[in-house]
């Protein structure tokens, strides 16, 4: 799935609010990884550059330059430390009493995407990757 034709596709269902998180640059996302001791998908860092300011839906995903809940890097030790999820996920937004994480042990640079709950404490979906997810989950949420 074309994941720039994705995001300008959530570009057409955003509200805009008065203050836009600001854009992060390479520096930040490559201190992120380093700090996670992890590799972001290369669309993940794309839309992080380029899109993750975005206001669309419930949907809030987890971003570098947040501070408090969703920075990606304070969201993601909690998920880690603290919730239970598996290092093998990387959780990139928080949704549907869990995260959606990228499971970091599927194969290629575009990793697959897991919802992982609470209430189970595993896996309880899966999309191909984070593009497919977007259109699926993010986009089709919106359209209801």
């Amino acid at each position: 799935m074309d994941a720039q034709r994705v995001f300008e596709e959530l570009h057409t269902l955003e509200k805009p609010v008065p203050r836009p998180l600001p854009l992060p640059t390479e520096q930040q996302i490559a201190q992120a990884e380093s700090r996670l001791g992890v590799t972001f998908p290369p669309s993940f860092r794309v839309f992080e550059l380029e899109h993750s300011n975005i206001n669309a839906g419930d949907i809030e995903p987890l971003v570098v330059t947040a501070h408090g809940p969703i920075n990606i890097v304070e969201a993601v030790e909690s998920a880690w430390n603290e919730c239970g999820v598996p290092r093998t996920l990387l959780p990139f937004a928080a949704g549907d009493g869990g995260y959606f994480c990228f499971d970091l042990g599927s194969k290629g640079e575009e990793k697959s995407v897991v919802q992982w709950t609470h209430e189970s404490a595993g896996i309880t979906d899966r999309w191909d990757d984070f593009a497919t997810w977007i259109k699926s989950y993010w986009i089709g949420e919106l359209s209801y």
